[in-house]
């Protein structure tokens, strides 16, 4: 029919339009299926394990009942995930050989806090009654069994017992540093903070001593009635402090949880027609050829006298046949550079699975 320099509002509309882009979107389609499939199948399992803790306490009557113990918590919590802590157990357990390998220890680290969630329960404290706060520490990797042994490590960290002791201990020096403020030395609350101190000072000595510092509300035994004012005192501080117990340890899950090979899939599959149909409209915009009667009228002035058909002679069907194997074969060799590339995206990248998980990246 010949070319024009441009096509009418309506030309996307023209019959016959995926006729004749069918080709090309069909082959668009299936490389972007392929893409969406093969990074599916490439992507590394993901496991998570997850210990579940207690942290008991006694809320005496006449202390505060609401005694925050989040607040604590995540004192500790940072100190459980400081640097020297992640690094040993790095160490210890081999993780991240990948990374360890190309970029500084400040970025694996940096990397593994990430991957560890600690979720809290929270508190329901009553005034004479024992109050439990309940988290869950999850750590997520690749090796299901390092994954579970690591989750355990981590809560080992809190039932030791000598980083909550220090977190409760910095809190109560500045309660005493603000009754101080308010009160004199006298003064039972003054008495009883110091005593408090005093009790988890000695705690702490003993643990650094190798001795058994037991949980915060551990405490040897003594004769009640030769008890004096500041060991009541010290009884009472200890009854105060946090317990904690691994109700639940981690265990190497059976199966992974991420990534979800199925929605990737379904997202991919939703992707390849999307682009299948603007690979086609697109051509078939960027094509200026005239292919009806009504195209070329509508174009010029000149009087359109006849149409004629195309005409498809033997030698053309014979070409096309020969022409048949070398673009199947271009098309496999395609096909095949886009498995390649996706393999080299999705093995190993476990930073692409929490991508594709919302709410984790």
């Amino acid at each position: 029919m010949g070319d024009h320099a441009g096509t009418t509002p309506g030309f996307l509309a023209a019959p016959g339009t995926w006729r004749r882009r069918r080709r090309l979107g069909l082959l668009v389609f299936t490389a972007t299926l392929t893409a969406a499939v093969s990074v599916a199948a490439f992507l590394p399992d993901v496991y998570r394990s997850t210990a579940t803790l207690l942290v008991e306490r006694l809320a005496l009557a006449g202390t505060a009942p609401a005694e925050d113990l989040e607040t604590p918590l995540r004192t500790l919590s940072q100190e459980i995930l400081s640097r020297a802590r992640l690094d040993a157990l790095i160490t210890r357990f081999d993780l991240y050989p990948e990374w360890r390998q190309r970029v500084p220890p400040e970025v694996v680290i940096d990397r593994m806090r990430q991957d560890i969630r600690i979720e809290f329960k929270g508190a329901e404290p009553a005034a004479g009654q024992s109050a439990t706060v309940a988290f869950t520490l999850s750590y997520w990797g690749k090796d299901p069994v390092k994954v579970a042994g690591v989750a355990n490590a981590l809560a080992a960290f809190y039932v030791q017992g000598r980083p909550w002791l220090r977190a409760r201990l910095a809190r109560l020096e500045q309660e005493l540093l603000e009754r101080r403020s308010r009160f004199t030395e006298r003064h039972p609350d003054v008495i009883q903070a110091k005593a408090e101190i005093a009790a988890l000072r000695r705690q702490l000595a003993a643990a650094h001593d190798g001795e058994p510092a037991g949980a915060p509300g551990s405490r040897a035994p003594r004769a009640v009635d030769t008890m004096s004012s500041g060991d009541r005192a010290a009884e009472r501080a200890e009854q105060r402090g946090g317990q904690f117990r691994i109700l639940d340890p981690a265990i190497p899950s059976q199966q992974p949880v991420l990534p979800d090979r199925a929605r990737i899939v379904l997202v991919g599959l939703i992707l390849a027609v999307g682009t299948a149909v603007a690979a086609a409209l697109l051509a078939e915009r960027l094509d200026t050829s005239f292919r009806t009667a009504d195209q070329l009228r509508a174009f010029t002035r000149v009087p359109v006298l006849a149409s004629i058909p195309r005409i498809v002679k033997p030698a053309d069907i014979r070409r096309r046949l020969r022409h048949l194997p070398l673009a199947g074969a271009a098309v496999g060799l395609g096909l095949a550079l886009v498995v390649a590339a996706s393999y080299l995206v999705a093995h190993g990248n476990q930073d692409l699975v929490l991508f594709f998980t919302p709410g984790r990246h």
